[in-house]
């Protein structure tokens, strides 16, 4: 749904659709014809763009749908697999995932490392891309998700929070959207799993098993609300306990 409320865009036969909501007549609408199968769809904050994985089978694009033009653009394309697009809270930028092939990747069978995995950002108004961060050779080579819709977010203190398993444990790391190190939010033999960011991108709140490994608990991470504290106003803090397990 459009951050306006008034349009939702959906995908049907991998293509990408639209209806309007507030008017009672409004009839479904297919934007583009495009190769491949279009999925992870990601509205711009200020609703000018609507940004989607392309996929064409054995590698993947990060295209972007202007609501104005009716034209898409694909950023950086390559023969990698680029995935899950997230936007800046200003609409300015968008990073994502840049995954590369891999021949030896077996189904069934452990994948420790890989060639290493990337964040890649662009300038939404010229197309120009760059790599943000590249992961290291070795443990944490390989990309190892958390089980949710989203793998990049954008906080409000202008950070780009993303899963590494750079030390054997599936751990959070902050990286700024401007460049830099990445340094980890989440430290201890424990995993981190599911995610979600607040809508003011302030607070991540996420279920690990940290203290108690054979449950889960909610726990969350707190931001400054902007880029002149660019760390966590506390260290994770645990919201639920007890026997129980707690998810998702």
């Amino acid at each position: 749904i459009s951050p306006d409320g008034k349009t939702v865009a959906y995908v049907l036969h991998g293509e990408l659709w639209a209806v309007a909501l507030n008017a009672p007549d409004a009839k479904p609408a297919q934007l583009l014809v495009t190769r491949g199968e279009a999925h992870d769809l990601r509205w711009s904050p200020d609703g000018a763009w609507l940004a989607f994985v392309s996929d064409r089978g054995d590698h993947s694009f990060i295209a972007l749908y202007s609501t104005a033009k009716k034209d898409v653009t694909y950023l950086a394309p390559s023969s990698d697999s680029d995935q899950h697009p997230v936007w800046s809270p200003d609409s300015k930028r968008i990073a994502w995932l840049r995954i590369p092939g891999d021949r030896n990747a077996l189904l069934f069978v452990p994948h420790r490392t890989a060639l290493p995995w990337s964040i890649r950002v662009a300038d939404v108004s010229s197309g120009k891309a760059n790599e943000l961060w590249k992961a290291a050779d070795g443990p944490g080579s390989a990309y190892r998700e958390t089980d949710s819709d989203d793998q990049l977010h954008w906080t409000a203190n202008s950070e780009i929070v993303f899963p590494w398993e750079r030390d054997g444990w599936l751990h959070f790391y902050a990286l700024p959207a401007s460049g830099g190190e990445a340094r980890l939010l989440t430290p201890g033999s424990f995993e981190v799993e599911h995610v979600s960011l607040s809508a003011d991108r302030k607070t991540l709140v996420f279920d690990s098993n940290q203290d108690d490994i054979d449950r889960r608990h909610v726990w969350k991470l707190s931001f400054a609300s902007d880029a002149s504290a660019n760390a966590p106003a506390s260290a994770p803090e645990e919201l639920t306990s007890g026997e129980g397990i707690e998810t998702q």
